[in-house]
């Protein structure tokens, strides 16, 4: 199943870069 495992990295590399983001923003960037 190609396509879960595709998804899985995407999530994965996704997920970290989003941290960041949230991490990175200002208090009132919400």
């Amino acid at each position: 199943m190609p396509a879960l495992r595709e998804t899985a990295t995407r999530t994965e590399i996704n997920d970290p870069p989003d941290r960041v983001l949230w991490i990175d923003a200002p208090p009132g960037w919400c």
